[in-house]
């Protein structure tokens, strides 16, 4: 039995004989609990028949009044119980009255309207004492009932003359006419209860959309993240709930059995983002600025961000950011599940836009961001955090473990890579660098940088976001050396896709990405019909000059219209091939040839 029915079973049992107000924040699930506790009471069938009817939508004190009539009427006399059945079934009656033209049937289908006045006084008298109405939303009672003629009807009528018990359920901090509530409660409410979410109703409610073997660790991070770090607001935990089941249906069974330890991440992601969003401090309009904590789980400069403004509030540089106020509040939680930690542009898309994605690239990502070697090197970066506790040699040691890591090219995506980096920059700015003198530590991100050149596609460079965790000189040097690395991944792409494109048969799907994939400055057709193209593809026997055919045949409008292609570049391809075709003997492959020059 929890805190609310324990104060709400004494207050029946006492000899109050005030209401007991059972007040509560929105969301906080109060309603939930009193039908849950109204069904109770009435199976247990003691000495009070409990009735919950709320003010919500009654523009009228008599429409309060005999709502509350009708429903002691309906729920606690014989008669009220025959007339509910005829109220609940009078289209139909009304349909046979139509047949049959019974006019004794008739009357009797008008029975409910009937009944209430003419039995109200003897059930009134009947039901005294015996009766405990709850009177839910009270803060939503409308503008045209003052709240001083509710409570004047609740004490005179409801308390005194029936002797019945009431128990008010409000959020009173939403209540509209404050001043006048304050000034008369204490005639009316006797003491107050303050409801907190039952714990029990929270597991019960994770229950009912969890698979069972995945509920207790959901409803752990959700109370070490959520529960316990705010007032929970059963609505938000309901969304956040339902966010989670979407995402989670967008991947694949098998990739979700292969890498359980994902649905971890997912809830963090989405029990956080989610509880901002609801909150009101995650909007549309500072969406972006969630960039810094994406893809990676090194999270060190942020947290060094915030460790300068709170050691420096003054300076103005040590604003602190959105993801910043994220790290405050949720990264220092202890929990078991602070490992799993880890965000993505698509899951918060989801969230905030409702932008359906592909779950893809966030699971290869993931993947990555978890491995032995990176996880290692990660951990030791946010072990950095704690700098204030170490002395210079424990410090030094985690920084050289740190390049030694990244010198073997441990690190395995670009993003954690250049949280690293610039974590360590960090320290470079504020003299606490131990290694590596005059920027000599920077030497052992080359190799890493190379190495993930070949492996990965480097997303765009955040020159803002990097900017402000460095120096200018630690800053313009990454910067010139991600532009070098940059290039190389983009030329081993190109390369591939000029691979997919003349030695293999491609299907809707891959053309589909090939037209879409961004190019950037490259010009198509000086790359597809460079002369090196040219030989080795298109002027040669059994040539795939009708892959390309394909490929321009499907996106070469749409090149031209998005200026990635001019005429005069086709022009140009065209002399170029039908100057050399000559050498071509086959008439199939001369067919192909004809068939991509007349296009």
């Amino acid at each position: 039995m929890n805190k609310s029915e324990n104060a709400i079973r004494n207050y029946l049992y006492s000899e109050d004989c005030l209401a007991l107000q059972l007040d509560g924040e929105w969301g906080s699930g109060k309603t939930f609990f009193v039908k849950t506790l109204v069904e109770k009471l009435k199976e247990e069938k003691d000495r009070y028949q409990p009735l919950l009817f709320s003010v919500n939508g009654c523009n009228s004190l008599e429409e309060i009044k005999q709502g509350i009539l009708e429903k002691i009427f309906l729920e606690t006399s014989v008669e009220g119980k025959i007339s509910k059945f005829l109220s609940n079934n009078k289209s139909k009656i009304d349909i046979l009255n139509q047949v049959i033209g019974d006019t004794k049937f008739k009357s009797i289908s008008n029975i409910f309207e009937q009944a209430v006045d003419s039995t109200k006084e003897k059930i009134q008298d009947d039901s005294k004492g015996k009766v405990v109405i709850f009177i839910d939303d009270l803060e939503r009672l409308s503008s045209n009932v003052k709240i001083k003629d509710l409570f004047g009807f609740i004490s005179a009528d409801l308390l005194e003359k029936y002797e019945y018990k009431v128990i008010i359920i409000s959020n009173s901090l939403r209540i509209m006419d404050k001043e006048i509530y304050q000034e008369i409660r204490e005639k009316t409410i006797g003491s107050s209860s303050t409801y907190s979410t039952d714990l029990e109703v929270v597991k019960k409610i994770i229950s009912d959309v969890i698979d069972e073997e995945d509920a207790a660790w959901v409803y752990k991070i959700l109370y070490d993240y959520i529960i316990q770090n705010d007032t929970v607001n059963l609505r938000t935990l309901l969304q956040i709930l339902s966010n989670y089941k979407a995402i989670v249906s967008r991947f694949e069974q098998t990739d979700i059995q292969e890498n359980s330890d994902i649905l971890k991440s997912i809830l963090l992601n989405v029990a956080i983002i989610t509880q901002e969003y609801r909150l009101g401090n995650l909007s549309k309009e500072n969406f972006n600025d969630l960039h810094s904590l994406l893809n990676t789980r090194s999270f060190h400069q942020i947290g060094i961000g915030i460790s300068l403004k709170e050691t420096y509030p003054d300076v103005e540089t040590n604003k602190e950011t959105f993801a910043g106020s994220i790290y405050k509040k949720y990264h220092r939680l202890k929990s078991d599940y602070k490992e799993f930690l880890f965000y993505s542009s698509e899951i918060n898309e989801y969230i905030v836009h409702y932008n359906e994605t592909n779950m893809i690239n966030y699971l290869e990502r993931w993947k990555i961001a978890f491995r032995t070697e990176t996880a290692k090197t990660v951990n030791k970066s946010e072990s950095l955090n704690n700098f204030r506790k170490m002395d210079d040699e424990e410090l030094k040691n985690i920084q050289q473990s740190i390049l030694d890591d990244v010198k073997e090219s441990k690190v395995e995506s670009i993003s954690e890579l250049l949280k690293i980096y610039f974590g360590l920059a960090q320290f470079s700015q504020m003299g606490l660098m131990l290694v590596g003198e005059n920027g000599e530590w920077r030497e052992s991100f080359k190799d890493n940088l190379l190495f993930l050149s070949k492996i990965e596609k480097f997303p765009d460079f955040d020159e803002e976001a990097m900017h402000s965790f460095s120096s200018e000189e630690d800053y313009q040097w990454m910067k010139k050396e991600y532009q070098i690395y940059e290039t190389e991944v983009s030329l081993v792409e190109f390369k591939k896709i000029r691979k997919l494109v003349f030695e293999e048969s491609i299907n809707a799907e891959q053309r589909s990405f090939l037209i879409n994939y961004d190019y950037g400055d490259s010009n198509i057709i000086e790359e597809f019909c460079s002369d090196e193209m040219i030989e080795k593809y298109i002027l040669k026997e059994r040539n795939t000059a009708d892959n390309l055919w394909q490929y321009f045949r499907s996106g070469l409008n749409y090149f031209i219209s998005s200026g990635k292609v001019s005429k005069n570049d086709i022009e140009n391809a065209i002399h170029k091939i039908n100057s050399k075709k000559s050498s071509v003997k086959g008439k199939i492959d001369n067919f192909k040839i004809n068939q991509l020059l007349d296009f």
